[in-house]
């Protein structure tokens, strides 16, 4: 039950600030695809910030996701930082990327 996004039938407070995908239809039967981060947790109650535009913020309720309605997905890794090897770029591809 570790997985799980709700606990007691509230969201789980630690949902506070994670990346999530919201899926699904809303209770209107609209079709939902929100990519945010969660910006506030009241009980039954999330407000999800979008990832592409900080100004559009979606309130979801937690009566809202079932089988038939919305779906919620929880990124929950720590994100990795890549590099690649000097040896890789080019000495002219390494001096345009210091200017």
């Amino acid at each position: 039950m570790r997985n799980l996004a709700v606990k007691a039938w509230v969201f789980r407070p630690d949902l506070l600030y994670r990346i999530v995908l919201v899926t699904g239809k809303d209770e209107e039967g609209d079709k939902c695809d929100v990519k945010g981060r969660v910006s506030d947790w009241m009980g039954d109650k999330i407000e999800v910030r979008s990832i592409y535009n900080s100004d559009v913020i979606y309130t979801f309720r937690l009566e809202n996701f079932h089988e038939e309605g919305l779906k919620l997905e929880v990124w929950d890794t720590q994100p990795n930082v890549y590099s690649v090897p000097d040896e890789y770029w080019t000495e002219s591809e390494r001096n345009e990327m210091q200017r």
